[in-house]
């Protein structure tokens, strides 16, 4: 009876120290859970954050399909990266040699060039090859993980390049922001908007419709890829036509279109200090 009575002590106290363990994690879960809840508006980052580390898979590339019959499939990462480096690829758009036609904006308001100085960017007008290096990671979105079209590609650029792009894309957002070039119904990539607050923005307004007796037909509708199908040649012709526009009406002096090829929107300069 006595062995009996020891063991059962044992086990209580095993059992016990694991409540307890399990109690103090679930304690701490619910204070953080709370503290996220309460500062979701002041720290967004923080409650993406932590959603993402409870959905987070753990599972990497699959074995993916080499062929449209979905016959042959990888065997190594060398050839996962061969099959998603084609896909990704074959989504971009492609775009024809030769002059780019652009039409003329109207009604834009002037936005004053800005500039970001920098010595070797400044001498060369070109960025350097380094930055334009990126590491691509495929991240799984949905569906058949065998399938290379589920996956979307991220760049991993070095830092001095996230660094400018930071610099440049401030400047661009308060000026935007100054002259208000951003529509009002504009949800998407605006500081303090979401999705989310688009979603609540729309039922509130459907809601009053549907008070009133009213009624109303919705219909979505989705761009396939629409970031990797960006015509870069159009985009930065257009961005370099409108600013040399807005350069020559403000200093007076031409200057030359290829010149200006891959500074998008921004003043590299390197003037004497």
């Amino acid at each position: 009876m006595k062995g009996n009575r020891e063991d059962n002590t044992s086990e209580y106290s095993y059992v016990q120290e694991g409540y307890r363990q399990t109690n103090d994690k679930v304690r701490w879960e619910t204070r953080v859970e709370k503290s996220i809840a309460e500062n979701v508006k002041e720290n967004p980052k923080a409650f993406w954050k932590y959603i993402q580390s409870k959905t987070k898979s753990s599972v990497s590339v699959r074995e993916l399909y080499m062929n449209a019959e979905k016959t042959l499939r990888t065997k190594n990462d060398k050839e996962k990266a061969k099959v998603l480096a084609e896909f990704f690829s074959s989504v971009f758009t492609q775009e024809p040699e030769g002059e780019i036609l652009i039409l003329a904006a109207k009604d834009v308001l002037e936005m004053p060039p800005f500039e970001f100085t920098d010595e070797e960017i400044g001498k060369t007008s070109k960025i350097p090859v380094d930055w334009k290096i990126a590491n691509i990671t495929a991240i799984f979105k949905k569906g058949d993980r065998s399938e290379p079209e589920n996956y979307r590609p991220v760049s991993l650029t070095c830092v001095i390049c996230k660094l400018m792009e930071s610099i440049i894309r401030g400047k661009v957002l308060d000026n935007l922001s100054k002259y208000k070039l951003v529509s009002g119904r504009q949800y998407g990539f605006v500081n303090g908007r979401s999705t989310v607050l688009q979603l609540i923005t729309v039922i509130e307004e459907w809601t009053k419709i549907l008070d009133m007796g009213g009624g109303f037909d919705v219909a979505y509708y989705d761009f396939m890829k629409a970031f990797d199908k960006v015509p870069h040649r159009r985009l930065i012709g257009k961005t370099i036509q409108r600013y040399t526009e807005k350069s020559e009406e403000a200093t007076g002096r031409s200057t030359k279109n290829e010149e200006l090829v891959g500074k998008v929107a921004v003043e590299v300069s390197s003037k004497e200090m």
